[in-house]
Formats: structure tokens, sequence, C-alpha cells
């Protein structure tokens, strides 16, 4: 496939290309062009242009657009699906919830273009102000860049593109190498819908080759990324000298604090879902370290390695199958360096480990401490580690000694204890008796330290993507006079 632009597909200037390849199988899908600067330069004149058009379409009419893409979506699904699973690995279940989430969200945003949007101040507060009105209204950024990540890729791309949009900006979305093929046919299903051409591009490439032309650019006011801690805070370097608004979503090493009442079949259950199946594990909300108080540990442990065991792993393509690859094997690399790391200081090896290829049998590994990567690094995988603590307090220590803060879980059948521990986790989100891998789309996500700035989700990435003006009308007579 190629890079859109303006509604043209084009190749790179370079005439270069990528191969995206089936992490399942390692066979070859397609090939994208590899942009560099100067594919960079040709989307950010044409998005000057755009957001001119975009910010002058009545909200009326952007809400309809986005609309009706919404529903050439769902109407292409199974396209979309086949596709997302041969370039991500994810299995049927997770694609299909990724497609109609995408969707959502769309449709969702298109609404929000229609919300009321400002504020009047009361000007008699202030001496001498009487007789003013006081207003103050949201405006469109302008261009905005949005770096979509490799693993939930239609959802990111869904409150990038639908979040500018409805609010009046144009957008260029930087593509995963890994994964870009299921956005691109979105694409094309948006310019079908009649979403301008000149409002939305889709470019491809490299993070270096492409992505920090468009961090760089003086023209770009706005970056949106979604990705690992230490990308985004190349992005903040990198786009400091513009002072750029900035919205990062990054890693995750998500604590679960499972007390001694806990129901320790729902910690177990939520395991499927919150860190063995969902992306195959590679999601930056998944359950990562179970915090266990010792005196449940061992019988949790021994719950946790029977779900493991029970989850069918394979080529995706197959809908039986639960957990499919993981994206590469670089990325399969790193995460069994990471449980030989920790295997070799003294961590003990329950189930799972590296599979042949790009898998990762879902892993329970225990006995993890500090100074291990798989304690204080995010493990992208389907590897859940056990932490044993003394009580809520040691669990409440060990929890928060990790320089991310991106959401959490409790487990506890004491609501009370629960809902105390929940505020005292330095995360910006927790779930009470769930999966910490929880994100409906309709509660704002807020990450503390390194795990990113900003609030996203489908209500306020409107927020974070146009910026406020104050309009005052000054009073006839007294000191204006």
């Amino acid at each position: 496939m190629k890079m859109l632009i303006n509604g043209a597909w084009v190749d790179a200037i370079n005439g270069e290309e990528i191969e995206v390849l089936n992490p399942a199988t390692g066979e070859k899908i397609d090939t994208i062009p590899r942009g560099r600067a100067e594919d960079i330069e040709l989307s950010v004149q044409a998005a000057i242009k755009g957001y001119e058009i975009n910010r002058r379409i009545s909200a009326r009419d952007r809400s309809a657009y986005l609309l009706k893409g919404a529903d050439i979506i769902d109407s292409h699904h199974q396209e979309i699906k086949d596709i997302l699973i041969a370039e991500n690995g994810k299995s049927h279940y997770w694609a299909d919830f990724e497609i109609d989430k995408t969707a959502e969200i769309i449709r969702t945003l298109a609404d929000r273009a229609k919300d009321p949007q400002g504020k009047t101040y009361p000007m008699d507060a202030m001496k001498d102000c009487a007789g003013q009105i006081a207003m103050v209204y949201r405006q469109p950024r302008g261009v905005v860049a949005g770096i979509i990540p490799f693993n939930f890729p239609l959802e990111m791309m869904a409150y990038k593109l639908g979040g500018a949009l409805c609010a009046g900006n144009s957008v260029i979305l930087k593509l995963s190498e890994d994964c870009p093929l299921a956005c691109l046919r979105i694409g094309e299903l948006l310019l079908e819908a009649g979403v301008p051409k000149e409002v939305f591009h889709m470019v491809t490439g490299y993070g270096i080759e492409a992505g920090n032309p468009l961090v760089e650019h003086p023209d770009v006011p706005m970056i949106t990324f979604t990705g690992s801690s230490a990308v985004g805070k190349h992005i903040m370097e990198h786009s400091a000298k513009y002072l750029k608004h900035l919205s990062l979503e990054l890693g995750g090493n998500d604590p679960v604090i499972v007390c001694e009442d806990a129901d320790l079949d729902l910690v177990a259950r939520g395991l499927i879902k919150g860190r063995f199946t969902v992306g195959n594990g590679q999601a930056c909300v998944a359950d990562k370290r179970l915090i266990v108080d010792e005196k449940v540990v061992d019988e949790l442990v021994a719950r946790c390695v029977a779900v493991a065991k029970s989850m069918t792993v394979g080529n995706p393509a197959d809908p039986r199958v639960d957990v499919g690859p993981v994206i590469h094997k670089k990325a399969a690399d790193r995460i069994e360096a990471m449980i030989e790391d920790a295997v070799s200081k003294g961590a003990i090896l329950q189930c799972g480990g590296r599979g042949e290829g790009n898998f990762i049998l879902p892993t329970v590994i225990t006995g993890v401490v500090k100074n291990m990567a798989l304690y204080d690094e995010e493990c992208f995988g389907p590897v859940v580690t056990m932490i044993a603590c003394k009580d809520e307090d040691d669990g409440l220590r060990i929890a928060n000694d990790s320089p991310y803060g991106l959401q959490g879980a409790v487990y506890s059948k004491d609501v009370s204890k629960a809902l105390q521990l929940a505020d005292m986790l330095e995360v910006g989100g927790v779930v009470i008796n769930g999966s910490s891998c929880f994100r409906p789309g309709s509660v704002p996500y807020m990450p503390r330290k390194e795990s990113g700035i900003g609030t996203d989700n489908m209500y306020n990435c409107y927020d974070e993507m146009t910026t406020g003006k104050a309009v005052v009308i000054c009073n006839a007579i007294g000191r204006f006079q």
C-alpha cells in the first residue's frame, strides 16, 4: 500500500519501501513507503491548507462526515479484521473488539463536536468591570500530528483522527511501520465516506526518518503520541524548541494489589483478558505486577498457572486461538531476555516462556524482586510477575516503587479498604475487583510519572486538541469611555 497525502496514494519520494510481515508466520504481507523528511514536508503543506478548510466547516457538517465514516467502517468490518489479524497477530475476539471500538470512538467524537463549548464570566466580580461581558470558547490548534502505535493501531488512530477533526483541526497520522495496513484501508474508506481529502493524511516510515521531521516541524503545533516512555521523552526534547502542546500516552508497569481477602478465582480469571489475551499481552494498561499478600500467594499462583496453561497459543488466523505472537522477533527476544534475567537472579518460572518464532507462551513467574528487569521495567508480552508482600501497606509500597504511573487494580472484598488503597496508588486510574486492563473510552485516561502527560478519552481529547480564547466586550461608560 502507499501513503495517503492530500487524497492521493503516493510512494516515498526516494522510492524506498518497508516490508510488512505477518508476525505469526514471518511471511511478507505487503510493502509500504519508507517516508522521510521530504515526504513529511509535503504532508504538512497539505495539512496547513486542510486546517484552513476544516476550521471553516460547521460543527454539524464535521460531525456528519465522521458519522458517515464510522458507518462505512462498520460495513467493512470483516475485511478490516482480516488485515488486522494478519499484520498484528490479534485474535479474532480482540480484532472484533478493536474495530467495533474504533467506530464507536469516531461516533462519540462526532457528537462531541456539537456539545456546548464555552463559558461566560461574571465581570462585576472585579472592580470597575461591571457591565462588561467576558466569554471563553475553544478553537482548534491547527495541524495535529498523531503518532500511532502497533498494538492498538485502529483504536489509537480513532482518538487522534476523530479528536482532531471534530475540533476543526487537520491531522497527519504517522503510522506504525509494523502495523499500518488496516489504518491505510480505513483511510480509503474515510475518503469514500466523504471526509475531505485535505484534512487528514497518513504517512509511513521509521520513527527517526519520518517521525522526527514531523515532531520537529515548526508548523505542527501539537503532537499526540502513544508508545514507549523512551520515545515520549525524545518527543518532548525535540519539540521543546517550539513549545508544542503534547499529549503523551506512554508505558506502564501496572501494579495489581491482591489483598488476603480477595476472590482469588476472580483474580486468576482477570488475567485472561487482563494480561494474556489482550493484544497478546502487548497492552500498556495490562496487569503486569501481581503484588500478593504472602498468606495467599501460593494458592493464587496455582490458579494463575492453571489459567495460563488453559490458553490456546498459535496463529490467530485460527478463531480458536486465544494468544497469538508478539509483534516481531526483537520484541520476543527482549521478553525472553527479561525472563532469563529474573530466573538467573532467583525467580522461578512457573509456566510459559519463549515458544517458537515470535510466540511467548502465557507465563507466570514468581519470586520477582527489585533489580530484576521484570520488576523495574515494562514487559510487553503475556507475562505476569508475582511479588509477595507482607500486608496491604507493604503492597502499596511495592506498587508505588516504579517510575511509571499509568493504571492499577486492587482486589479485596472490603470495598472501604480497596478505596483507600486505590486513593494511595500513584497511578492515573484504578480498577477495583477487576483487571487494570480496562479502558472503556468514556473514562478519562490520566497518566502520571513517566507514563505520560495529558488527558485522553472520547471526551477529553477534544479539549486536548483545542485551545481557549477569552473575549471581553467592554462597557460603553466608565473607565473605558
